[in-house]
């Protein structure tokens, strides 16, 4: 049963509830007076920025002013000017320290120390003939340094609009902050869908990673209960085929390699090679003799001493010698064994 049929007075409780009170648990009077004063914080804030940019302009004209008094001479009607318009900023930013108050009294006064804001300004008439000659001297440039200010700033935000006019670029900032609003609100729409999708997608991982859990567990229960008979068989088997035929191709290639030596060692061949046999033997014995007649005559020239050149150079000579029968002695006998020649 539905818990409105269960509770029929439920649903008359929760309309009387709604008429009172917003979707976030708040009343609804409440909830104007905190819409209102969040309208006016908005208006505070935004007159509080357009104060600050015309005093940030303010500064920089005065900057500029000194910049340019040091490097060239200014006509003394524009430093008149300039130094009234300072005059006017140091009392602006005096006026705003004499706001802070520690106790309400001095807050609803606006005396700090002695001074009020009547000491730091002018008289009525003096005041208005000053905002006059400082709106017609300085509220031109201003303007002009804004509207440059909001061209660039349209360009920064759309490159397109880099070869348009600057009538056409400054009616397209002026939308500027529409633009940016609407800008920041999908943003905004955009991250909260991301964080639905993230949560969204981590119940879809939770879920995943429990069911995979729940399928190992049935997999690890489903082999153990059902072993792979079949399959360990298979595996001797075919570790019994490979050892089989390992060997057949053992004896296949001892068989090859008998075929190799008769086709190599035929009659004719061995013929030749007899007879190869017969020079290197006969070879080999004359350098034996003629190593032993150099060994002979080389003891001789040993035994007559270093004292004959001559000597000493067919000593010389004969060690060379020597030395190569021995090493073609060595090569006979390498070649002999190397080539295997069969013996009558």
């Amino acid at each position: 049963m539905d818990e409105k049929e269960r509770y029929p007075n439920f649903r008359a409780l929760m309309n009387i509830i709604e008429s009172h009170m917003t979707t976030d648990g708040v009343s609804i009077p409440v909830a104007e007076d905190l819409k209102e004063a969040k309208e006016r914080l908005e208006e505070t804030k935004r007159s509080l920025f357009q104060n600050e940019i015309i005093l940030n302009e303010l500064q920089d004209i005065v900057l500029e002013h000194h910049a340019r008094k040091n490097r060239e001479s200014v006509s003394v009607e524009e430093l008149q000017v300039h130094e009234m318009l300072q005059e006017a900023l140091r009392n602006a930013d005096a006026k705003c320290y004499l706001r802070i108050s520690w106790t309400e009294e001095d807050a609803k006064s606006g005396n700090i120390f002695g001074l009020t804001e009547e000491k730091l300004g002018h008289k009525e008439s003096k005041k208005r003939n000053i905002q006059q000659i400082l709106q017609q001297y300085f509220v031109p440039d201003v303007e002009q340094r804004l509207k440059e200010r909001c061209i660039k700033l349209m360009k920064l935000w759309d490159s397109k609009t880099e070869g348009e006019s600057d009538g056409l670029s400054l009616a397209k900032a002026a939308k500027l902050p529409m633009m940016v609003e609407n800008e920041v609100k999908k943003i905004s729409d955009m991250r909260k869908e991301l964080k639905k999708e993230e949560g969204h997608y981590r119940k879809l991982v939770l879920n995943y990673q429990k069911e995979l859990k729940e399928y190992m567990v049935n997999l690890e229960e489903l082999v153990r209960k059902y072993p792979i008979d079949s399959q360990i068989d298979n595996t001797k088997t075919t570790a019994e085929w490979l050892e089989a035929k390992c060997e057949a191709l053992q004896l296949k290639i001892k068989v090859l390699h008998c075929q190799l030596l008769k086709d190599t060692y035929t009659k004719e061949t061995l013929a030749a090679l007899r007879k190869i046999r017969e020079l290197l033997e006969r070879a080999m014995t004359e350098s034996r003799i003629e190593l032993a007649k150099l060994e002979q005559n080389l003891s001789i020239y040993e035994s007559f001493g270093s004292g004959f050149d001559s000597l000493v150079k067919e000593y010389a000579r004969l060690t060379a010698e020597i030395d190569n029968r021995k090493w073609a002695l060595a090569e006979l006998e390498r070649t002999q064994k190397v080539e295997g020649f069969p013996r009558d």
